[in-house]
């Protein structure tokens, strides 16, 4: 009955848990590192201080930097470091598979007789290098770093229309 109750337990998690992931959007909040690009391509980044009606208020190094809402075409909050390690563990890999077997071909090449038998063979040879490779690797591309950024995304233009006796109003609506 246990069994039965952790695995109905178990199946719910695993196809609630991408539904409840696909809800969670990143979000731009006063204090969070923020990066955003602007309509002519200006790339400007800072500390958020206000989002207004009308434009967005960065702190930089340099003071405050306002930012017309109308020209943000893209925003970004910063994520973290992320490093390069699992492509230095593959790179690495495939270099010390390639390169041991090799030198296990080169060390073959001119075997004759008994002497070949206590030679190790070729998959033992290979699997070595290649964990000595991707560890070496994984320990280089660990040294490469670069700053993650997620995108927030921006909701598309609502325009509104409002219509009355004897007036009629017109609205935009930008928001992030």
């Amino acid at each position: 009955m246990f069994t039965r109750f952790a695995a109905v337990i178990q199946l719910g998690i695993a196809v609630a848990s991408p539904a409840l992931l696909l809800g969670q959007e990143p979000t731009a909040v006063p204090g969070s590192r923020v990066r955003l690009r602007t309509i002519t391509g200006t790339m400007v980044e800072g500390s958020l201080l206000t989002v207004g009606a009308d434009s967005v208020i960065l702190g930089g190094e340099g003071g405050r930097i306002g930012v017309p809402r109308a020209t943000v075409q893209s925003l970004e909050t910063w994520r973290g470091r992320g490093s390069q390690w699992r492509s230095g563990v593959e790179i690495g890999w495939l270099a010390g598979f390639m390169a041991t077997s090799a030198v296990y071909g080169a060390r073959m090449r001119n075997c004759i007789g008994i002497a070949c038998a206590r030679v190790v063979n070729w998959e033992t040879y290979a699997a070595t290098g290649a964990l000595a490779g991707a560890v070496v690797g994984g320990l280089v591309g660990a040294a490469f770093t670069y700053d993650r950024w997620d995108r927030v995304p921006l909701v598309p233009v609502h325009p509104q229309i409002a219509v009355g006796a004897g007036t009629a109003s017109v609205g935009l609506t930008i928001r992030f």
